[in-house]
């Protein structure tokens, strides 16, 4: 007798989790969640070294457990974006995997520390907060770093013109007030767009 079936309808979530443990890739975007289930765990468990990709995109997640980023420690992709996030358990620092992190479109007030921690971050994007200013004097630990997308975020004007005359190994977009939706790159001395630096 087949067990999955009844164990399917007891959590919806259980046909995601069998999936990522064929795939690597937990996908839980938009179900609807304010936590992470522990049930998740659970069904998991065995499982956690396979998973490469985790995406919780689409909910309503005000904090992340700091068992996902313990039990998944080989993630080497992250997506957090469009849930109500203001802050990151500083274990994220311990994803020494990690290349792609997304935040954007949550409630962040400033560039988190444990994204400065990863030693193979490669892509961080965190458009679409609440960032106002965040620290320039983080040391960023990733050699790897290619890209940090601030777009759509009020930025001070004060805070943009220090982030414009930075030089990154890493680029560094910035969205100007006229921005259209289908600029992405642009040259520094053009006004009508993202600043690529």
């Amino acid at each position: 007798m087949d067990q999955k079936k009844p164990t399917a309808k007891v959590h919806p979530l259980y046909p995601k989790c069998e999936k990522a443990r064929e795939t690597g890739v937990l996908d839980l975007k938009l179900s609807e969640l304010t936590t992470i289930p522990q049930a998740v765990f659970n069904f998991m468990s065995h499982a956690e070294a396979k998973v490469k990709e985790c995406d919780i995109s689409g909910n309503m997640l005000s904090y992340l457990q700091r068992q996902l980023v313990i039990k998944f420690q080989y993630l080497t992709t992250l997506n957090l974006s469009h849930n109500v996030l203001s802050t990151l358990p500083v274990e994220i620092g311990n994803l020494q995997g990690l290349e792609n992190l997304d935040i954007s479109c949550n409630l962040f007030n400033t560039l988190p520390d444990a994204a400065f921690k990863l030693p193979h971050l490669t892509f961080f994007y965190a458009q679409g907060n609440l960032i106002s200013e965040f620290n320039l004097t983080q040391p960023v630990k990733s050699d790897r770093l290619d890209l940090v997308d601030l777009r759509f975020n009020p930025l001070s004007h004060h805070f943009r013109r220090k982030l414009m005359r930075m030089n990154t190994p890493f680029r560094l977009v910035l969205n100007i007030s006229d921005m259209k939706s289908y600029d992405y790159e642009l040259n520094d001395d053009d006004d009508d767009g993202d600043v690529s630096i």
